[in-house]
């Protein structure tokens, strides 16, 4: 059959505003299966991230946070800002505010990913690139990941596609090296490697004999300025008002440290580089998979129109190089992968539509791609809060968060006890900056005539502290399967009673946060669809 006959004999095929609304739809339902799954705030050092948040809201530290230990972040703010910002308007560290960064930005990016398969290989290819992306294992944690992989994701996807249009088109320097300046103050200057990656293909399009666009030097002389006014203004304000702390943690020992192998012993560069290629396939799983089919056509079985050719390559070669590099990384993570997604998720689009072009040329598209996405959520769903739920970690991120609530259910959500060794989880769900304090403090607080609460994980420890006071288990709780109690240690025999009750979350900021969320994937959503319209 002729690609006229298929195309021809394609039915239901979606429509702009109908492709948006079947995106959009992917990716609240898998924002709904995280929020309603228990949370995993103790898992991928998300419990330090949330503390960051609770530096800038709780003590005013926007300019760089720290923990409760006294470490500075180990990523530029860009993340803890925007949780921020949402935490303030919620009035306490709500789970969907803390994580509003990623599950903002993976929207966002689930439209991008829609208009540039959709602009490639048409409308049907860009849908199922978009539920591709969503739907992998990684795909289900991105959408409410308290790290800066999302919104790093999205900047650097972002920066790719507008530095595609300004090398198209010789317009738009400017707004892709703002994208990169965003993506560099979320997760430092790998983002431009990244984006550079894919202008291999340039090279690559010379050597083959091809006319190239030029790649536009003047204008990236101004953006160039714009991403140095951007990224190393706030480097320098952080360092110079931190005493230098930031150059040692941020380059020194995170870019430094990461690339030799220096940082937490992890090993000598390239020691597990199979690791990133296999997660590729398996954690990325179906999408990675596919994938591997697109980068084998974007080499060697490219488009014949010089545009998408050199797109698809672009995203080819960021892909194949991205996932080179973090193969030869001292450290690796599978969540380092995010930033490779929206492109492996176009390619990977383009390869399934064309598959079922081909074998069903009578499928219904849009039918097919509303039951793909109702089955992918409902497995998600079972997933996420079945099977993962019984993993250890989650078991105790759920346990923290209900001891979280008994005390504000008796005490208020204005209530914090001192912290002596309580997971940070903890005081993050009590919206409360609370660094560890030491045994020294806690005796003398509990010695005192004044109310004084703990709380630890170590009662027995505790009460040794001070072993002439009868100190009191006011609440007591199971943290984990294994055999770990979460205990608020008092010289009291009961936790204080509230009396004039707040909300724990600010009504009116929610809904004015809420509608300002709404208005920005309303007009992202209607710009998506005049895109895949042209």
């Amino acid at each position: 059959m002729t690609a006229a006959a298929v195309a021809a004999a394609r039915r239901g095929l979606p429509s702009p505003r109908l492709a948006v609304g079947i995106a959009l739809a992917a990716w609240a339902l898998l924002v709904a299966a995280r929020l309603t799954a228990p949370s995993d705030l103790l898992t991928r050092d998300q419990e330090r991230v949330a503390a960051y948040v609770l530096d800038a809201t709780e003590r005013g530290h926007w300019l760089c946070q720290e923990d409760f230990h006294g470490n500075i972040a180990s990523k530029p703010p860009l993340f803890n800002w925007l949780a921020a910002l949402a935490t303030e308007c919620v009035g306490s560290l709500e789970r969907f505010a803390l994580a509003f960064p990623s599950w903002l930005c993976s929207g966002l990016t689930t439209l991008l990913v829609l208009v540039v398969a959709g602009r490639l290989a048409g409308r049907a290819a860009g849908v199922w690139a978009a539920i591709l992306y969503l739907y992998s294992q990684l795909g289900l944690r991105q959408v409410l990941l308290v790290r800066s992989d999302a919104v790093f994701q999205a900047t650097v996807f972002a920066a790719t596609v507008f530095a595609w249009q300004a090398w198209e088109t010789g317009r738009g320097h400017v707004r892709a090296w703002l994208a990169a300046a965003l993506a560099t103050l979320t997760k430092g200057p790998l983002a431009i490697l990244l984006v550079a990656f894919g202008f291999v293909a340039a090279w690559q399009e010379r050597r083959a004999g091809r006319d190239v666009p030029p790649l536009g030097r003047r204008g990236h002389l101004r953006g160039i300025v714009v991403f140095l006014l951007v990224t190393a203004g706030w480097f320098v304000a952080a360092d110079v008002a931190l005493d230098g702390r930031v150059w040692d943690k941020l380059i020194v020992d995170e870019l430094v440290g990461h690339a030799v192998g220096t940082k937490d012993d992890f090993g000598y560069p390239g020691e597990r580089f199979y690791r990133p290629a296999a997660w590729f396939v398996t954690r990325l799983f179906p999408m990675g998979a596919i994938a591997v089919f697109g980068l084998w056509r974007a080499f060697r079985r490219p488009s014949a129109r010089a545009e998408h050719r050199r797109l698809e390559r672009l995203l080819a070669w960021q892909v194949a190089l991205g996932v080179a590099l973090f193969s030869l990384a001292s450290e690796n993570r599978f969540v380092h992968l995010l930033p490779l997604m929206p492109g492996a998720a176009v390619l990977a689009g383009r390869e399934l539509d064309g598959w079922l072009a081909r074998r069903r040329p009578g499928l219904h598209v849009a039918r097919a791609q509303l039951a793909a996405i109702v089955v992918a959520a409902t497995l998600s769903a079972v997933y996420l809060s079945v099977l993962d739920a019984r993993n250890e970690p989650i078991v105790r991120g759920a346990d923290t968060l209900a001891f979280a609530r008994a005390i504000e259910r008796i005490a208020g959500p204005d209530f914090a006890p001192a912290n002596r060794d309580a997971p940070d989880a903890l005081f993050a769900h009590l919206t409360a900056f609370a660094p560890p304090s030491d045994d020294a403090a806690i005796a003398a607080g509990l010695a005192g005539t004044a109310p004084y609460y703990v709380a630890t994980i170590d009662a027995d420890a505790v009460a040794a502290l001070v072993p002439s006071i009868p100190v009191q288990r006011v609440l007591d709780a199971p943290l984990g399967r294994g055999g770990a109690r979460l205990t608020i240690v008092a010289n009291r025999s009961a936790l204080p009673i509230a009396g004039e009750r707040r909300p724990r979350i600010d009504s009116a900021g929610t809904a004015l946060f809420l509608a300002l969320v709404a208005a920005v994937f309303l007009l992202a959503g209607r710009r998506a669809g005049s895109r895949l319209a042209t």
